[in-house]
């Protein structure tokens, strides 16, 4: 069962994230993106914005993420700056990771995501998703 803390986050362990069920919720193009992204010499012909909620209960989970294309035709790609996530991930002995912690984990199992052909189909498709790897990473923390 989900909770929200005070703080306005949800607390997870990996394995509690590893097994939601997430969808995506919004994807938009940003023009300031864009040109944010050109002007830190990253070569795109599109940018935005995407947001991915999960499936079920409340209070939902919501992971967002900026991404670029960097050619037509190309899969699109996870922009730098970060994820935007109302999850705080917990250590295995239940102590929050922190903020940045929790962020570079995220990224790191966005990374290891097919999320880019999920959007195609943003109807027919959501993200589960377990890795050994990842797991092992998570181990360590």
């Amino acid at each position: 069962m989900l909770t929200l803390a005070p703080d306005g986050l949800i607390r997870l362990s990996f394995n509690e994230l590893c097994s939601l069920r997430l969808h995506p919720c919004m994807i938009w193009s940003d023009n300031d993106l864009r040109v944010e992204l050109s002007e830190s010499g990253i070569e795109m012909v599109d940018a935005g914005y995407c947001e991915w909620v999960s499936e079920m209960g409340m209070p939902q989970v919501s992971i967002g993420w900026a991404w670029y294309r960097g050619e037509p035709g190309q899969c699109l790609a996870l922009a730098p700056g970060g994820i935007s996530s109302n999850v705080m991930l917990r250590s295995q002995t239940g102590y929050d990771l922190g903020a940045c912690r929790t962020g570079e984990l995220l990224q790191d199992w966005l990374a290891q995501l097919s999320w880019q052909e999920h959007l195609s189909h943003p109807a027919s498709t959501a993200l589960q998703w377990q890795s050994t790897v990842a797991q092992a990473r998570w181990a360590c923390h």
